[in-house]
């Protein structure tokens, strides 16, 4: 079985979080702000007003900013209706709307009308009440008159707000949409809203035909191309997706949202080539933007092109965006150079989130290949005392600094006192229950490593570790081979666990089955552990030529292994 440490460096794929390629229906393409604005502090009415109101609107705007906008509601409404002041209206009704109570609402919103029977805001914050309790056709009339006044309207969301109870509700919700369409042929926003009201009740072909229609008759509609891209994308059309946002940035060539949604479908293409240029045009064109250049970074990083991901990474440390996936990625860079200085502070610099825990383990491993596992030992002990979050893992890497040392007690009674404090964590049970194997204790090992499985019985690391153990230390072989064979089914194309049942193979007196599976392994990692496997099995089939030259070649690239060294010492081969 190939060694048991988890890799130490992960590629971290995120462009989902950076990317999306996506945004759900109700918040896939950029709209003008609500007609009533979330609350935000206001200037009292610019006029003289009683004392009494003065002190009451002071008392319900204390309680807004203490985040009770419920109680400051009736102190606001008592005095709208005793005042009639079309801003404490304005104030009143956006409270009714932030609490939720459309009726309300509707009898602030009708007064502030009669008050001001001009003002759109009042007439939105109506409609949407009128919506909200299913007075459809009513709220209908208040919409045609708001788009007739301003034909840039957006009410999809206020559609989604109350997408119809039953069979009935939703034809009476439907027979109000299609009355707008029809009043008002030439706004789009109407055959919008009924689009996205058809998608979101999943009549993906009546949504699009409604989208075709808009891009057909105005091509300017840039929400129409985003919502039908996503349609396609939906019913598996990634192409015609494709196709749809380029027509949208020919007729829009700044809308970045477009441009972005091609270059996130590219990757569901199987482009990344061609997503990596797009990230990078849209990182040009946008700058300050970090996002962007972080996705080009990403997948520059993933298509080999080093130069280029280190570019937009430094980049990002310009900007002072992103900083934490600039260092990591940086500090994976200069490893593969051999920059570990340069490295090392960049993994150092990397702060808590996603990547704290990967970069701490790179970090470590630099101080022990540059021979300072003293410091590094030092500094895992730092980061756990700052980040308690953090100490069950600095327990592990400092165990695995002390085995790798052959100092196996104090590794193991660091792992138990940390499992003092965490008892049920798998990678602590994992760590103690492998050092466990070094110091003999098998078992000490069975019963962590059960802990494991007991808490994941498909971990096929555990599942390989307790088989290849009970293969090398038991005659439990037919037991060890099932949990073997069991981690196979689960990762199918693990070198390690296929040398594992290469393993458990040559325990059972298959040699030929043996060497043909840990061939196979070899073939796939050259793993110094594999190395001494398939070196030993040959070197039994009489093949001496041929098990020191794979014994030299896994000492090239792992110089030292006690893998290779020990099994040429138990065999002779020295």
């Amino acid at each position: 079985m190939a060694a048991h440490e988890k890799s130490t460096i992960m590629v971290k794929w995120r462009l989902g979080c950076i990317a999306a390629l996506f945004i759900g229906l109700s918040g896939c393409v950029t709209r003008p702000s609500p007609p009533v604005a979330a609350l935000a502090p206001v200037a009292l009415p610019p006029r003289p007003m009683p004392a009494t109101t003065l002190l009451d609107l002071l008392q319900a705007e204390q309680l807004i900013d203490a985040h009770q906008a419920a109680a400051a509601l009736p102190i606001y409404e008592r005095q709208a209706m005793q005042t009639r002041d079309p801003h404490i209206l304005e104030r009143a009704t956006s409270l009714a709307i932030v609490t939720h109570h459309d009726r309300r609402t509707q009898t602030l919103a009708q007064l502030w009308l009669q008050v001001d029977p001009s003002s759109l805001k009042a007439e939105s914050a109506l409609a949407g009440a009128l919506w909200r309790q299913g007075h459809y056709e009513a709220a209908g009339h208040d919409l045609q008159d708001i788009l007739q006044r301003a034909p840039n309207t957006s009410f999809e969301d206020l559609v989604l707000s109350q997408p119809g109870q039953d069979d009935q509700d939703r034809q009476r919700l439907l027979a109000t949409l299609n009355h707008l369409v029809e009043a008002l042929p030439d706004n789009p926003q109407a055959l919008y809203a009924r689009a996205f009201w058809y998608a979101h009740r999943g009549d993906l072909q009546r949504a699009q035909a409604d989208c075709e229609r808009i891009m057909g008759e105005d091509p300017g509609f840039l929400a129409a191309y985003l919502l039908d891209a996503r349609l396609l994308e939906m019913q598996g059309h990634l192409a015609a997706a494709v196709s749809t946002l380029q027509s949208a940035v020919k007729e829009h060539p700044d809308a970045y949202v477009a441009r972005q949604s091609i270059a996130a479908l590219q990757l569901r293409l199987g482009h990344p080539l061609a997503a990596e240029q797009d990230y990078l045009q849209l990182a040009e064109d946008v700058p300050a933007d970090g996002d962007f250049w972080l996705a080009h970074a990403l997948l520059a990083f993933q298509n080999h092109h080093d130069a280029s991901a280190r570019a937009s990474l430094e980049r990002l440390l310009s900007l002072g965006e992103h900083l934490n996936d600039a260092h990591f990625y940086l500090g994976q860079l200069d490893t593969h150079d051999h920059h570990d200085a340069a490295a090392l502070q960049h993994f150092e610099a990397v702060g808590i989130g996603p990547d704290y825990v990967a970069a701490q383990q790179s970090a470590t491993d630099l101080r022990v290949k540059m021979g300072q596992s003293a410091q590094a030992l030092q500094h895992l002990q730092e980061a756990a005392t700052a980040h308690p979050e953090f100490a069950s893992d600095a327990a592990v890497m400092s165990s695995d600094i002390l085995s790798t040392e052959g100092h196996y007690a104090e590794a193991a009674h660091l792992l138990d006192l940390r499992l003092h404090d965490d008892p049920h964590n798998p990678d602590l049970l994992y760590s103690r229950g492998m050092l466990a194997v070094e110091l003999d204790d098998l078992p000490l090992f069975e019963r962590d490593i059960r802990a494991v499985l007991a808490q994941n019985p498909d971990n096929p690391i555990a599942l390989n570790a307790l088989g290849y153990t009970l293969a090398e230390k038991t005659n439990r072989l037919d037991e060890a081979r099932g949990y073997i064979e069991h981690a196979l089914r689960l990762t199918p194309d693990d070198a390690a666990i296929i040398d594992s049942l290469g393993w458990v193979e040559f325990r059972q007196g298959h040699l030929q089955q043996a060497i043909a599976q840990i061939q196979k392994a070899w073939d796939m990692s050259h793993d110094d552990e594999i190395g001494a496997h398939l070196g030993e099995l040959l070197w039994r089939q009489g093949n001496v030529s041929a098990a020191r030259a794979i014994w030299q070649q896994s000492l090239r690239s792992a110089p030292g292994s006690r893998f290779v060294l020990e099994t040429e010492k138990r065999l002779g081969a020295l």
